[in-house]
Parts: structure tokens; sequence; C-alpha cells
């Protein structure tokens, strides 16, 4: 992966070879900046000619791809793994308020209903907007220079065509409960009144395949009749259901609900071009590119232009809490901490170390995301996952045995390998098949 350069004046300029690069920095004509990616910027005057650069967007409700093109050359990759937390937290915080509103302000008449921006036109739910602003920070942060084109994959998705092929005009309007009062009632319908397992019509419930608690929903095809022995069985003793087709159109609403925001504001960097999905996925095919969604945004940039072996992964975390107090206990208790001092609350440095910092702890880089006690902390590595000690149980490891890389806000990043062509190249695909 080549390495980014700044010149003097703070102005982006085109990536050099990592050769050149270290050469730079061996005879002090440039300083190390940035880590991931790795850039540098140069000690001496230069100008700040640049080439024209493309950039190509493949939007998504929890991942999304940015790649940037020039001269026929991938110089910029990255998968940016949205956040899909902001809802449960805005949730938590109002149950919070309300708790504190009627506690403090039981006398006061309730006002709920007299926020403006509940009532702005074109307005976005924040967890909507959140991922959209993510995607314009990136795309005006990259370490190029400033694009000439945007080029962005627009969304349309007909979730009733999807489900039903042969959906006519009148059925648009007729929808799964048009018949019934409440889901559970048409889900009973549905399952003729009976058990879908053991066919019993007494004390009929209705199951969800998903749960409400993982972001399962209220969808027919997320439901199940049950009788209340079954019910129990599986919840207790996992017992086995029939398998049911399940379908979750969550990421698509998401990306077609904001494609025009994201378009609007993308416009105030560079001209916007569009293009359509099975476009995208014709041109892929034909290369004998992977699907994903950087390696799309490749090919969205410009058609042609093969994608490198490593990308840049950031995954998108929250910010430090900013809460006075500890609304819910830890620690076993009852009652919120309020007089034992040892295990600080929110605590977001301890010994040099910050919470998100990218560390090295066993030559894996990964990052901190938090700690324990006065000299524990908890690392995940790219995927996700804890990484502990070899031979411990517990999943805590000492800051000791920790190198700090570098301090991170509301994202980390990594540098990773991935798989470009290892599928065959196709002579025959058409539009017609892509699509």
């Amino acid at each position: 992966m080549k390495v980014y350069v700044k010149s003097q004046q703070g102005g982006w300029l085109m990536p050099t070879h990592p050769a050149k690069a270290r050469w730079m920095l061996r005879v002090g004509r440039a300083e190390v900046i940035q880590r991931t990616p790795f850039a540098i910027q140069l000690t001496y005057a230069a100008t700040e000619h640049g080439q024209p650069v493309a950039i190509g967007i493949d939007d998504g409700g929890v991942v999304a791809g940015i790649a940037a093109v020039a001269n026929g050359e991938e110089v910029y990759q990255e998968e940016i793994h949205l956040r899909t937390d902001i809802k449960s937290k805005m949730d938590t915080r109002r149950s919070y308020r309300r708790g504190r509103r009627h506690r403090k302000t039981r006398y006061r008449a309730p006002r709920f209903d007299n926020r403006h921006a509940s009532r702005q036109a074109g307005r976005l739910p924040p967890s909507i907007r959140s991922k959209k602003e993510v995607i314009v920070r990136a795309v005006a942060q990259m370490p190029l220079p400033a694009p000439v084109l945007i080029r962005l994959e627009d969304a349309y998705f007909d979730m009733q065509a999807i489900e039903n092929p042969d959906i006519t005009e009148a059925e648009y309007q007729q929808g799964p409960l048009l018949y019934d009062k409440n889901f559970k009632s048409a889900c009973k319908t549905r399952d003729k009144h009976r058990c879908r397992v053991c066919s019993s019509e007494d004390s009929l419930q209705v199951h969800h395949l998903v749960y409400r608690t993982n972001g399962g929903s209220d969808k027919l095809s997320n439901l199940m009749t049950l009788c209340r022995s079954c019910h129990d069985n599986h919840h207790q003793n996992g017992l086995a259901l029939p398998r049911q087709k399940n379908v979750s159109f969550r990421s698509a609403a998401h990306v077609q609900q904001g494609k025009y925001y994201l378009q609007d504001r993308l416009a105030t960097l560079a001209p916007v071009q569009t293009t359509f999905g099975y476009v995208t996925a014709h041109h892929r095919k034909r290369q004998g590119i992977d699907k994903t969604h950087a390696n799309d945004a490749v090919v969205i940039a410009q058609v042609g232009v093969l994608p490198k072996s490593s990308l840049i992964k950031t995954i998108c975390l929250g910010g430090r809490k900013r809460s006075l107090h500890e609304a819910t206990p830890h620690r076993g208790r009852k009652q919120p901490n309020r007089e034992q001092k040892r295990n600080g609350k929110n605590v977001v440095s301890l010994k040099g170390f910050n919470r998100l910092d990218t560390v090295r702890f066993q030559g894996q880089v990964s990052y901190l995301s938090g700690f324990n006690g006065t000299s524990m902390a908890f690392i995940r590595g790219e995927d996700g996952h804890y990484i502990a000690t070899p031979g411990k149980r517990y999943k805590q490891v000492p800051l000791s045995k920790i190198q700090r890389l570098h301090h991170n806000q509301t994202h980390v990043r990594f540098l990773v390998k991935q798989p470009v062509t290892t599928s065959r190249p196709s002579s025959h695909a058409s539009l017609a098949d892509a699509r």
C-alpha cells in the first residue's frame, strides 16, 4: 500500500512509494503524522499539483465501501463498519430522562411534544443521519487531493416485490394485516390457528424467531404460532422449530431512506453522479472481482480498475460517556456506587492509556475497549472479539504487557488484507443477468 503525503502548507498530495517515503524520513525531508493509513508531511515547500481523483461509494446499512481512483489505478480503499447502537442508546437516554423528570419535576405539566426538530421537513432519524454523516466525513478527510467527481450507487428496493414477485398494483395497498386487527391475529390466521410443531389448537402463543431484543421485528416472516407447551420447551430446552424464510429489509430501508440526504451532502464536496446496482454487479462479474462493499466502490469509481489486496477497515464506535452518574449500578449493587472509589466511573484514561487507543499485544494490533481495576484492560481485535492472555480464562490483560501505538477519538482503523479476484471472470455476463 502506498504512503500518503501532505505538503508543508497542509494540502494533500498524491501518494508515493513506501521506499521513497522511507528515504524522505531518513534524510529528514518528511515526518510521520498518521499511522493508519500511514501518512507523512513534507518539511520543505513543494508545489501542490495533483491528479484527477474519482471517488466511488457503495452505501450500506451496516457496512459501506469507499474507494478512490486516479490514472486508472486504485489509490485508496476503505471499508466502514457503521454504528448500529444509536437507537438503543437513545431509547435508554429517553427512559433515564423520563424517570428523572418524574422524580424531580413531578408537579410540572408534561411537555413531550414540543421539539421543533421532529417537525422539520426532510428530517432523518438520528440513526440514519449518523450513518450518512460518517460517509461524508470519510470522503472529506480522505488523504488525497480534492476529488473532481464522486460516483454514488443509487439504491432502489421494492420490498413488497422482493417478497412477492407476482404482486399487482392493488395489492401494494393491501398489506398482510388487511383482514386482521393486529400481527398476532394475522400470524394465527396464516398458521390456521394450530401449533407449527405439534398441531395443537389450545393455548396458542406467537413466537418471534429473532427476538425483539436482538433486533427482530413484528413481520409475519419473523413470527410463528406455537402452543404454550412447545413455546416453553423451546425456550427452556431448545426445542427445534420448523424452518421458515425470514428476510430483513432494515439495511435496505436505511440506505433508501437516506440516499437523497447523502447525495445533497456529497454535492457540497464535488460533482455527484449516480449509477445502479445491476450495472456495478455486471462489471464486477466480468472482471471476476469478489463481492464486497469496498470492491464495489472501486468498480463504481471507474470500470476496469482492479482493487488492491489491502484496505483500511474503519470501525465506528461511540465517543466518551458524558453522564454525571451511573443510572444502572454495577458490581452487583442495588444502589449506585457513591462511596467506593477504587473503581472509578467512566474511566477514559489509566496509566497513560486511553479508551479506544490502538495498541499491540502479543504481536497483534488491536484497540483498547475499557479498563478494569487499576492495572487491567480489555482489548479487542479488528473482528471485534476480545483478545486475552494465552492460557488464561479471563479477558483482562495487564497494562504492563500492552504497547500503545496511537490515540483514537470515535473510531479505530486497521490495515487488513482481502481476497480480490478469486472467481473467474465472466465473459458472458449481461446487464439482464446482473439484475
